[in-house]
């Protein structure tokens, strides 16, 4: 009796979930370009979540990490096609782990819809990458930078940046995580 009730219980939450779905729009495929791939570079870097798939209305929270002292600016490719710059050229240290949001930082970086897969880069330079080019010094640039750009010039844009500069100078780590909606169960 009790297994009855699970399963219709199961089946009307699907029932909803499927009438309620909302298709994501159609964006187009994003290609990373090769060149944007650096074995040459003389460090590495480390981008992560601990929440894996990310949710909507939850709080954005990415690790980044660099083996040498760098300069790290770090990009979003949103599931809805827009891209922002979420962190210009912020100096660390080798080894050693940048919370982004920073918890000092008030910025409430929650995750909108629609679903869909999110796409964070992240660019580490021995000098600072200073791009899209701001009137802010590096370290001082606006927090968050919408950038009138699709995912495509983004990336292309990074690759012609990058590729002026000596390839040992410079990395890239790219995260793609889920975004999924929430599921409310009323009980």
């Amino acid at each position: 009796m009790r297994s009855g009730l699970l399963a219709v219980a199961l089946a009307l939450v699907l029932a909803w979930l499927g009438g309620c779905a909302v298709e994501p729009p159609e964006l187009p495929p994003i290609s990373e370009p090769e060149e944007l791939q650096n074995p040459r570079a003389d460090f590495r870097l480390r981008l992560w979540s601990a929440q894996t798939p990310l949710l909507v209305d939850s709080l954005l929270d990415l690790k980044l990490q660099a083996s040498a002292p760098v300069y790290l600016s770090l990009f979003a490719i949103h599931s809805s096609g827009a891209t922002t710059r979420l962190l210009a050229d912020r100096q660390v240290l080798a080894q050693r782990t940048l919370l982004y949001p920073e918890p000092h930082i008030p910025l409430d970086l929650r995750l909108s819809p629609p679903t869909g897969t999110e796409i964070f880069i992240l660019v580490g330079t021995r000098i600072p990458l200073n791009w899209p080019r701001t009137q802010a010094s590096p370290g001082q640039a606006a927090p968050i930078l919408p950038l009138a750009m699709d995912g495509q010039a983004l990336l292309e844009g990074l690759q012609q940046v990058l590729l002026e500069r000596d390839r040992g100078q410079w990395n890239v780590a790219v995260l793609r995580l889920p975004l999924e909606a929430r599921v409310a169960l009323s009980g």
